[in-house]
Parts: structure tokens; C-alpha cells; sequence
């Protein structure tokens, strides 16, 4: 049970059970509780831009504010659907067109799996500073363990390869097995520890 509940709703008895006396004026000598933990209805919510347009009183010239920098196209999503895409796609394995349905059916929005390949790959692009952390940790350990496991692509074979120590773990797809594949993860070419 939390302490902070975020709705309280209370149960009063009308009358006594056993010789139907009003409670009505009664006060309350205590109380038993219970919890019902649930989401919220799920909705996208809009958020509206308006720049204001004026005209200058004295060059009667039209002037006009500026939409945030965050804000440059006429329709887009923001930074909680953005992060979302790649959880889902990527974290929980969701296919495009399963994320596209989850998006129908949770929030009753029509999102395109090209959308959802571009927010992908602008999150991919933003991690690159962590990638680049996560292989030193991984050149720095004595031990890694290298694995590579057969998966299908767009109805391919290609193979997702690894390289983990137990704190960190960074994966690579390649359409190949073995040395050449192992190399383009860039790890094992320069790694000196035990593989």
C-alpha cells in the first residue's frame, strides 16, 4: 500500500445492520483500508504553438514571435513519444508493426513505421557518446565474453553478435558470422584480455 494515494474515496455506513438505527450523525470511530492500483485512461495529449503576429505602430511593419526551437514543424511528437519508439522497438523487441498497432489501439493514433525508423534512428545517433563509454569498459576488462546468435531481419538471416563483461553488454547485427563480423563491432580487433 502507498501512503500517498492519489485518490481518496470514502465509504460511509448509512444505518446499523443489526437494528437499522441512522449512522448518518454518527462520528467515525476508524477505518479499514483498501487500494486499487491502475493506469489513467492513456490519450495523446496536444500541445498547441501560436506565435503572435503584430504590427509595428510606428514602420507598420509585421513582426512575429518565434516558435520554440523544439518546435519546427507543423505537426510533430514530443520527447515522451520520441523516447517510447525505441523502448518499445528496441528494449521490448516489438516489431514495427506490432509498435504501429500498439499506438492504434492504446492511444486510437495512426503513426507510420517510417516514423517510427527516423525517431529510432535520432535516438541510435544521441547514444553514440554512451556506445563509445560502454566499449572502453569493455577493452578495459580482463575477461569478455563474444557470442553471436542467428536471427531473422526483414526475412533474413543475419547475425546479432556480442561482447559483455558482467557490468555491460554491446550488441551488433552483421549479415555475416564469425571473424570479419566480430571485427565491425570494433572491439575484438583491439581487445588483449581473455575472449
Amino acid at each position: 500500500m502507498t501512503a500517498t494515494p492519489d485518490h481518496t474515496i470514502t465509504h460511509s455506513p448509512t444505518y446499523c445492520t443489526c437494528c437499522h438505527t441512522s449512522l448518518n450523525h454518527e462520528p467515525v470511530k476508524g477505518y479499514r483500508i483498501r487500494q486499487v492500483h491502475d493506469l489513467p485512461p492513456i490519450q495523446i495529449e496536444v500541445t498547441e504553438h501560436k506565435v503572435e503576429q503584430k504590427e509595428c505602430p510606428h514602420c507598420h511593419s509585421i513582426q512575429e514571435a518565434q516558435f520554440p526551437s523544439t518546435v519546427s514543424h507543423p505537426v510533430q511528437y514530443g520527447p515522451n513519444i520520441k523516447r517510447l519508439i525505441p523502448y518499445l522497438t528496441h528494449y521490448q523487441c516489438i516489431s514495427l508493426k506490432r509498435t504501429k498497432e500498439f499506438f492504434q489501439d492504446c492511444f486510437g493514433h495512426s503513426i507510420s513505421e517510417g516514423t517510427l525508423v527516423n525517431h529510432t534512428q535520432t535516438f541510435a545517433s544521441q547514444l553514440q557518446p554512451f556506445i563509445k563509454e560502454v566499449k572502453e569498459k569493455i577493452l578495459q576488462s580482463p575477461i569478455v565474453h563474444f557470442d553471436e546468435t542467428g536471427m531473422r531481419v526483414e526475412n533474413k538471416t543475419q547475425w546479432l553478435h556480442t561482447a559483455s563483461t558482467p557490468e555491460v553488454t554491446l550488441q551488433h547485427i552483421h549479415h555475416k558470422r564469425g571473424k570479419e563480423a566480430m571485427d565491425a563491432g570494433g572491439i575484438l580487433p583491439s581487445f588483449s584480455g581473455i575472449a
